[in-house]
C-alpha cells in the first residue's frame, strides 16, 4: 500500500510550549480505520517550531500520514477520520480545514471565517458521521454558536447559528438529521449544563438539563448516551425523558461509555497520573447496566498501567484494548 506524507509548514513567533506525546486515538466511524497522532514539541524559541503527525491505519498498516508544523506555543490541531478513511484536519487556530482523500492526498483548504485571522481562544468543535463533518464555531465576542456543514470532498453544504455562548461538545447522528450540543452558561454563580437536540436546520428538538464531552447515538437513534469524565446519561427520544444517571465517584473518572446490545457500558478507572507527558491510568473496571439503569455486573479489569485505550466493537464481541494488550468484555 502506497505510504504518502503531508507537510504543511507555518511561521509564526510565539513563546514556549511543553513537550508533550500522545498516544492512540480512538476509532472513528469504522472499526477498520484508526488515526494515532504523535506531538514532537522540542521547540524551546520563538524561531522554532513543534511538529504533529496524523497516521491513518486500517487494519493495522500505515495508510497515509498528514503532518504539520506549527509555532511553539500555537495550540495543535485536531485530524478526524469519515468512513473511507479520508479526513480533515481542523485547526481552530487558524480558522480552518484541511481536507485529504483517502491516499492522503490534499483536497482543499476551507477557511471558516470570511476574515482569515488567529486566535488562541477560539474554539471548533466538530463531528462526522458517514461522510458529513459539522463544525460548531465560537471565540470571545460572539453571542452565539455558528455551525457548518461539509462533505468528504470538503464542499460546504449548510449553515445555521444558535443563541448559545459556550459549548463543550457535539455529536452527529448517523444518518445526519439530529446534532446534540452540550452548553453551558453561569445563572447566579452557579454552572447550569443542558443538552440540545437539533435538526440540520438547527431548529431545537429538545432540551434536557445534562452535559457531555463525549456522546454517540444509538444503533436505531432513538437514544443518546453522553459523558464526561465524572457523568454519564441516556436520553431517549421515544418519550423525550432520561432514562439514566450516573455520577462516578470523587476517587475515579469514566473512560469511555457506549450503548451495546440493549446494555449500557461503562469503563471507569482510578484517576491519572501525568508521567513522561502522557496521562497513565490503572485500576479499570467495567460496569455493565441495562436500559432501565439496573446493574446487571461490575468486573475490575485486569491490565498495567496504560496511557492508550480504546473500547471497539467486533464480531467477536466488546473488546477493551489498552496500549498492547486486550480483553474481551461482552460475547
Amino acid at each position: 500500500m502506497k505510504k504518502l506524507t503531508k507537510k504543511i509548514k507555518i511561521n509564526l513567533t510565539m513563546l514556549l510550549m511543553i513537550t508533550v506525546a500522545m498516544g492512540m486515538l480512538p476509532a472513528q466511524n469504522s472499526n477498520l480505520f484508526k488515526v494515532e497522532k504523535e506531538i514532537s514539541a522540542a521547540a524551546i524559541q520563538a524561531t522554532e517550531v513543534n511538529t504533529i503527525s496524523f497516521t491513518v491505519q486500517i487494519g493495522g498498516q500505515q495508510l497515509y500520514i498528514v503532518e504539520k508544523d506549527v509555532a511553539y506555543d500555537t495550540p495543535f490541531p485536531d485530524f478526524r477520520l469519515f468512513n473511507d478513511g479520508s479526513g480533515v484536519l481542523i485547526d481552530a487556530f487558524e480558522a480552518s480545514l484541511t481536507f485529504y482523500n483517502a491516499s492522503g492526498d490534499e483536497i482543499v483548504l476551507i477557511n471558516i471565517l470570511k476574515e482569515k485571522t488567529i486566535d488562541y481562544e477560539r474554539s471548533v468543535y466538530s463531528a462526522i458521521a458517514g461522510g458529513t463533518l459539522v463544525i460548531a464555531l465560537h471565540e470571545p465576542g460572539m453571542d452565539e454558536l455558528q455551525f457548518q456543514h461539509y462533505n468528504k470532498k470538503g464542499q460546504f453544504l449548510d449553515q445555521c447559528k444558535v443563541s448559545e455562548k459556550h459549548l463543550n461538545g457535539i455529536s452527529l447522528s448517523e444518518n445526519e438529521n439530529i446534532i446534540a450540543l452540550s452548553v453551558y452558561d453561569w445563572q447566579q454563580d452557579l454552572l447550569n449544563k443542558s443538552t440540545l437536540f437539533l435538526d440540520k436546520s438547527g431548529r431545537q428538538l429538545s432540551r434536557i438539563q445534562a452535559g457531555f464531552i463525549r456522546g454517540s447515538f444509538s444503533d436505531e437513534e432513538d437514544l443518546f448516551i453522553g459523558y464526561s469524565n465524572r457523568d454519564c446519561f441516556i436520553y431517549d427520544f421515544s418519550d423525550r425523558t432520561v432514562h439514566f444517571r450516573k455520577s462516578s465517584p470523587k476517587n475515579m473518572m469514566i473512560l469511555e461509555a457506549q450503548l451495546y446490545r440493549d446494555e449500557i457500558i461503562i469503563i471507569e478507572s482510578e484517576k491519572p497520573v501525568l508521567k513522561s507527558g502522557s496521562w497513565n491510568y490503572k485500576n479499570p473496571r467495567l460496569e455493565r447496566y441495562d436500559l432501565n439503569g439496573r446493574l446487571l455486573s461490575k468486573t475490575r479489569i485486569v491490565s498495567k498501567t496504560f496511557s492508550e485505550y480504546e473500547l471497539q466493537s467486533t464480531h467477536e464481541g466488546l473488546i477493551f484494548r489498552t496500549g498492547n494488550t486486550s480483553q474481551q468484555l461482552v460475547k
